[in-house]
């Protein structure tokens, strides 16, 4: 019960610390100016050379190549811990 009154208070005096602050003012006009504003750039359209595209794609496909090679490695070698550690034939017991 104490700890909830605390915490009745902190949200007490925190509404109570902005009740003084001036209100924003929106501007009625300000979507519309931001309308047009927008509307009169153009879109500029870039033309990229095609050996940059095709630069980029063969750069993401070896980056996936390597990526898939490196998984495929770390997974046999866990599969062979796995192996070793599931044929030690210690047994264990409470003797």
């Amino acid at each position: 019960m104490y700890k909830n009154n605390n915490m009745d208070n902190w949200i007490n005096e925190a509404f109570e610390s902005v009740q003084n602050q001036k209100q924003l003012t929106l501007d009625v006009d300000l979507f519309s100016k931001i309308e047009q504003k927008l509307n009169l750039k153009e879109a500029k359209i870039m033309k990229v050379p095609i050996w940059k595209v095709a630069a980029a794609a063969c750069l993401i496909l070896n980056i996936n190549v390597f990526a898939i090679k490196s998984n495929n490695s770390f997974n046999n070698n866990k599969q062979v811990n796995e192996y070793h550690l599931t044929t030690n034939y210690n047994l264990y017991t409470n003797e």
